[in-house]
């Protein structure tokens, strides 16, 4: 489901992602806040790339990687080029691991 990581996180966020390519896709809601409804791009990550994305794509968009056995490129993937894919290439998926990384600042006040 599309989500954002809220304000507990410092706005930034890296991932690297391992075993199958994937597609990670960012979202904005036209109205309800809850259900993100349009897609504003995607990035096709390879295995072995790192992700980071910070500012509006971390404040403003919802991220989500779509459960499904396959991706389909399409013309909202910013990445294509430098990936090594095109428009309407369709990618299997298999088992994916990632790493996600964010920093949490402490939230206790002790020394």
């Amino acid at each position: 489901m599309p989500h954002k990581d809220g304000p507990v996180y410092t706005p930034l966020v890296a991932i690297v992602s391992l075993g199958s390519p994937t597609t990670l896709a960012f979202y904005q809601s036209a109205g309800d806040a809850k259900r993100p409804d349009t897609c504003v791009c995607s990035v096709y990550l390879r295995p072995r790339s790192l992700v980071l994305f910070a500012e509006a794509c971390y404040h403003d968009l919802f991220h989500c990687i779509h459960e499904t056995d396959h991706d389909v490129i399409d013309a909202a993937c910013v990445n294509a080029a430098v990936a090594g894919v095109t428009v309407g290439d369709v990618r299997a998926r298999a088992t994916r691991v990632s790493l996600t990384i964010r920093h949490v600042p402490r939230s206790d006040h002790t020394p």
